[in-house]
């Protein structure tokens, strides 16, 4: 039998009983559309006879499909069974079907349920069967449905049980949501008689709205303990590996198929019916069983007051004590919850609090580590990687040349008299500067396919704060090492042409000298107009203040470059990548979408480089400065339009006339910029 021939949902116009295996979603009496109605139910699905992620189901519905009662091993229509009339059928699941029935000779109203397989059930289904009647036999409280009578008619297993005429608190949390009051209270029930349970050695593992009924008074009753467990005896019947209960109310331990599941779990279902009592959603919900199984797996639950912000704070408190990831975190005992949710009601203090700065700094490392460490890791190494090749060159470029004024080793050999000391950190492999800047391209480009792989952020906001970390510390190890760069770029190239025509004019034979002076007079000609007392100390004025003025423009300059880089390549590329995964794309096709993105992204970057020098007015000519050209902003337009289509990850046909169109437009004007 497949899991849609098991599982029906119940007309909301005539209560006729529909399986989800029908195609146009339409009640085959009244013709109403129910499509929505199966779809409206928190991704429930009945995937087999552990897992219950089906609809929650009305204990008792208005009109109700009363007569004939089908029986399901194909006899003839009956209401008549063992003892009892069957009056109407009131519920139905992946197991069993309850109806509402008479007892023939006492007049006396009962559920009775019947196992749905009948005299074909399995075994480990009769046994589930039975030990859902033996674990309500053996507890006597006013909070549990009381069991009547085991036995079996015609092949079909059955049990009968006190009839709650209330329906279910699925059917009525709307209501009791505006009276928090008495929903607490119903909660605070179902825990004091779910601790009973507890202290006589049987666990429920799946305690749902749907599983606990109201009578006429609003009273509780907890039923369906055909997922019980006896501690400390080997009855459980799903073994290891395999998930029982509902997904929507699960712990994290339930739902990685722990074999060690112990009460607490249970404590955290109760935790999870009263966070739907606060929100009107439970703690897990998705579009599919799958992704509700894998987010009760993970743990991770908003806070009620996120979702509510009239949510009661203490009550607060209390459920997010229930639906700690860490069982040993939870409430001892359901009594304890109880006696706080009383505590609640009477206005007494209750035995939670509010977590400390300290107790909260330790939960987000530890329970962030490895996001933490990989994003800081990640951004050192990024920033080594990317920033060292750039390093070499320059002091390759500055060093490494015999030709260059800057030799340090030509300069000892011309002067053995002075200290200067040739360090190992002047001359780095020439390699490092070549094949290194060909890997940081490559390694930028894949910075966020890098993280999202070793990372594994969870989601849009974790994935954006991952990369913001790793950009952060990028940006810190690049700027240390470009600094190094830009402060040689000031006080060495900037001004090494006056520093020199300082040294001439002070120590240089004629004709030299006087040129000296005249090239000094040139680049500052009110020093011929000032008095001649005055004019080494004007001069030496200004050769500083041009020094002092070109380094902080070269190490803003080199900020703002350090920060775009890293940024883009962590933050950016991070979270494409995450939102790529999240699509039904192959491997393949993410790698390109991906590179498709940052490949122009790096195009505008190194646009915006352009922009950043000739703004700090670190690009110069025989004139001065050089302006920016406004075609240098258009160029960084097109680039930035050419990402839109790849980031909104549209088709095809849309992408790549997009990038003709601005690659075009791009060339163009970069050659008109040219000439």
């Amino acid at each position: 039998m497949t899991s849609t021939e098991r599982f029906e949902e119940a007309c909301p116009n005539c209560g006729t009983f529909i399986s989800t295996a029908i195609a146009n979603g339409l009640c085959p009496k009244c013709q109403l559309s129910v499509s929505e109605n199966f779809q409206g139910n928190h991704g429930r699905l009945e995937l087999d006879a552990t897992l219950d992620t089906g609809t929650v189901r009305p204990e008792k519905m208005e009109g109700a499909r009363s007569a004939p009662i089908l029986l399901e091993d194909g006899n003839e229509p009956s209401r008549n069974f063992a003892d009892y009339t069957l009056v109407e059928e009131i519920a139905r699941g992946g197991m069993g079907v309850v109806y509402r029935a008479r007892h023939q000779k006492l007049g006396r109203e009962v559920a009775l349920k019947v196992i749905l397989s009948g005299q074909f059930a399995s075994a480990s289904d009769l046994r589930r069967f039975e030990l859902e009647a033996e674990s309500a036999a053996s507890l006597d409280h006013p909070g549990i449905v009381p069991i009547y009578e085991i036995g079996k008619d015609r092949g079909h297993h059955y049990f009968t049980m006190k009839l709650i005429e209330g329906g279910s608190l699925a059917n009525r949390m709307a209501e009791l949501r505006g009276k928090l009051s008495e929903f607490v209270s119903v909660v605070a029930q179902v825990a004091e008689a779910i601790d009973y349970a507890h202290r006589r050695g049987i666990l429920h593992r799946d305690i749902k709205p749907a599983n606990i009924l109201l009578d006429n008074q609003g009273r509780p009753y907890v039923t369906d303990l055909g997922l019980a467990k006896r501690t400390g005896v080997d009855s459980d019947l799903t073994g290891s590996g395999a998930i029982v209960g509902t997904p929507s109310y699960m712990p994290p331990e339930q739902a990685s198929a722990n074999k060690e599941v112990t009460t607490s779990a249970d404590i955290y279902a109760i935790g999870a019916i009263l966070y739907e009592g606060l929100t009107g959603r439970p703690p897990h919900i998705g579009d599919s069983p799958l992704q509700i199984l894998l987010l009760a797996a993970q743990g991770d639950i908003q806070p009620p007051s996120t979702l509510n912000r009239q949510c009661d704070r203490v009550l607060e408190l209390i459920c997010m004590k229930c639906l700690s990831r860490d069982p040993s975190e939870r409430y001892s005992s359901c009594g304890l919850l109880a006696k706080d949710l009383r505590s609640w009601l009477s206005g007494e203090a209750v035995s939670v609090r509010p977590k400390s700065f300290v107790s909260v700094f330790s939960d987000l490392v530890t329970d962030q580590m490895r996001s933490a460490l990989g994003a800081v890791l990640i951004g050192i190494l990024g920033g080594i990687i990317t920033g060292l090749p750039l390093y070499c060159s320059l002091a390759l470029g500055l060093f490494g040349r015999s030709d260059s004024k800057f030799n340090v080793a030509q300069l000892q050999r011309e002067m053995p008299s002075s200290q200067f000391t040739d360090a190992w950190w002047l001359h780095p492999p020439t390699w490092m500067a070549n094949q290194g800047f060909l890997v940081s391209v490559l390694i930028s480009l894949f910075l966020g396919m890098i993280i999202q792989q070793l990372v594994r952020p969870k989601g849009i906001r974790q994935a954006m704060a991952v990369g913001l970390v790793a950009g952060l510390l990028m940006t810190i190890v690049q700027f240390s090492m470009y600094g190094i760069g830009a402060s040689w770029q000031t006080f060495s190239l900037v001004n090494a042409q006056q520093i020199h025509s300082l040294a001439e004019a002070s120590l240089a034979p004629e004709p030299y000298r006087q040129r000296a002076v005249e090239r000094i007079n040139g680049t500052f000609p009110d020093l011929e107009k000032a008095d001649p007392s005055v004019r080494a100390e004007l001069l030496s004025k200004a050769i500083s203040v041009s020094i002092m003025l070109a380094s902080p423009a070269t190490f803003l300059g080199t900020l703002c470059l350090c920060l775009a880089f890293s940024t883009v390549y962590c933050v950016a590329g991070t979270v494409l990548c995450n939102r790529l995964r999240d699509e039904s794309f192959t491997s393949l096709t993410i790698v390109i979408r991906y590179l498709e993105v940052m490949l122009f992204s790096t195009f505008a970057l190194a646009t915006f480089a352009f922009i950043v020098f000739y703004s700090f007015g670190l690009v110069t000519n025989a004139n001065g400065t050089v302006r920016l050209p406004k075609t240098l902003i258009a160029i960084l337009i097109l680039w930035i339009l050419a990402t839109v289509p790849g980031w909104r990850m549209e088709r095809w046909y849309i992408r790549w006339p997009t990038y003709v169109v601005c690659v075009t437009a791009a060339i163009s004007l970069t050659g008109m910029m040219l000439r």
